[in-house]
């Protein structure tokens, strides 16, 4: 393409067998930390908007490098998510989501506008692993959101079995993800409103290349302000070596009657 104008051809292009619109999303050489805890169930209740309904008090954190994609340069990403059941299919709610580094641009692009992923930017997201010491971390607007320091190893509980059993290397976990995605448009007066909200669903796949018990997790020197009001005990830790793969990757409206333009947000 030699200027901002496409061709017929070039647009068709786009959607050619294999390339990433026809293909889905894919993210490969994934590698970094989940940390998953129980805690009190009125905080994760209050943070789970209708009609998505808590499944347990579980909160997942998670942050990774993303060193390979079918969409843009590698990226690095932090976030924080809650169990949640929509009409019987049990999935994860997307609370928060920081991205970083040379792909966070077209991340943020396809993920909070295609499907209503709430990604911010933050300044700093980091997984670094010394022989069986790891230490990842997010920062954004000048604060730790999160730090999280685990050692290889084992499990501090064997609760995380019944979390994380299924997780082992070679292994094809399917997922489901619920995200809310709405319209801020300008009306006639010139105001701004929100004119459309719906819930959309995400089904993926992660191909596990590894998957390393850990343990060594304080949330309570972890966490800052951004995520503390779902703080507790009873955590596990674990590092992990992963590819996600959209196989097949979709994201289809499951509500889309939340409000309308006809009834919109005050």
């Amino acid at each position: 393409m030699n200027s901002y104008r496409m061709t017929d051809e070039e647009v068709l292009a786009m959607r050619a067998p294999g390339s990433t619109l026809d293909d889905g999303l894919k993210m490969e050489r994934e590698e970094g930390i989940f940390v998953t805890w129980i805690t009190d169930p009125e905080k994760v209740q209050a943070i789970i908007p209708p009609p998505l309904t808590m499944v347990a008090p579980a909160v997942t954190t998670y942050i990774v490098n993303i060193d390979g994609t079918n969409f843009g340069p590698a990226y690095r990403e932090a976030a924080l998510l809650v169990p949640v059941s929509y009409e019987g299919t049990v999935g994860m709610y997307l609370v928060s989501l920081f991205v970083q580094g040379l792909g966070a641009e077209q991340a943020a692009l396809l993920g909070r506008e295609m499907a209503g992923l709430p990604k911010k930017f933050a300044d700093t997201v980091r997984v670094d692993r010394i022989e069986d010491t790891v230490h990842a971390y997010a920062e954004r607007g000048g604060v730790r959101v999160v730090d999280v320091t685990a050692r290889i190893g084992e499990y501090n509980t064997p609760d995380a079995l019944q979390i994380f059993g299924g997780n082992t290397a070679g292994a094809r976990v399917p997922g489901e993800s619920f995200f809310f995605k709405v319209d801020l448009d300008q009306i006639e007066d010139g105001s701004l409103q929100f004119t459309r909200g719906r819930l959309t669903q995400a089904t993926s796949a992660t191909v596990y290349d590894e998957w390393l018990p850990s343990l060594g997790f304080s949330p309570g020197e972890a966490l800052s302000a951004a995520f503390s009001e779902c703080t507790g005990q009873d955590v596990t830790a674990l590092f992990r070596a992963c590819g996600w793969d959209a196989d097949p990757e979709r994201v289809a409206p499951m509500r889309s009657d939340l409000f309308a333009s006809e009834s919109p947000l005050p």
